[in-house]
């Protein structure tokens, strides 16, 4: 690889609605940060660099694969391409290309990309109200939740799905250690996200750039959008999910009530 190969920062998410998009603007804010420019920043080339009839979820390449891999190589001649075009131009310097929803961190690392991972998380109770809230808004099967399906449906695959993501966030990926963010740190304390971020990937990065949410919030404000399963989430529902729950809300220290 080109010495001055890129780094992928890949935010890794429990879920979507996590605040991933105000991450991305935050991110985006820096010179050194190359990502997607058009919201909600979704337009990804890692996420889908294996090859036709792969999806994220196949990519866990064998212990012995080498550079003759045939996914390998299809992510090393794209990633060079990337740099390539990204080349730093008099007066920036581009280290990273900043992409979110990324489940292939194993086949990018193995591919010798250079990486590095933030973990995005969020109370999954403010998720599936949020989510929901999108999906009917939406009139169609969105972050997982089907308008057109009973809330007693939607929330046994929502469980099921947080269960498996939670299970990933924290790990390390050849010797990336992630960055855990909290949403509600981005709402209440953004000035303390910058600085960790700062501190972990050396960015210099502008707050007071970051665009407003716009179309995409289904709360009235970013503030409500804190805590606001206490509001909007069916008393039954909200009991059941803390519950079911328990573990990872301690793990993300988010209070039970």
């Amino acid at each position: 690889m080109q010495a001055r190969s890129l780094t992928a920062l890949i935010l890794r998410l429990l879920h979507g609605r996590v605040g991933s998009s105000l991450l991305m603007r935050l991110l985006a804010t820096s010179t050194q940060v190359i990502s997607d420019p058009v919201p909600p920043h979704e337009r990804r080339l890692l996420a889908f660099a294996g090859g036709p009839g792969c999806s994220p979820s196949d990519f866990s390449p064998p212990a012995d694969a080498d550079e003759d891999d045939l996914s390998l190589r299809s992510y090393m001649q794209a990633w060079c391409h990337l740099s390539a075009i990204f080349a730093p131009a008099p007066g920036s310097h581009p280290r990273y290309y900043c992409e979110k929803g990324v489940d292939n961190l194993n086949m990018i690392a193995a591919a010798g990309i250079p990486i590095s991972i933030i973990d995005v998380v969020r109370d999954p109770r403010d998720i599936f109200v949020s989510a929901r809230a999108f999906a009917r808004r939406a009139g169609r099967p969105v972050f997982g939740i089907d308008p057109a399906l009973p809330d007693a449906v939607n929330l046994t695959l929502f469980l099921a799905d947080i269960a498996v993501r939670a299970d990933t966030i924290g790990r390390t990926v050849d010797g990336a250690v992630p960055l855990l963010i909290r949403y509600e740190a981005m709402v209440h304390d953004m000035p303390g996200v910058v600085r960790q971020l700062n501190a972990a990937f050396g960015l210099t990065l502008a707050p007071e750039l970051v665009a407003e949410p716009g179309a995409h919030m289904t709360s009235r404000n970013v503030s409500d959008s804190v805590g606001r399963w206490k509001r909007e989430l069916e008393p039954e529902l909200a009991e059941l999910m803390t519950h079911m729950l328990d573990q990872q809300l301690r793990r993300f220290k988010y209070a039970l009530d």
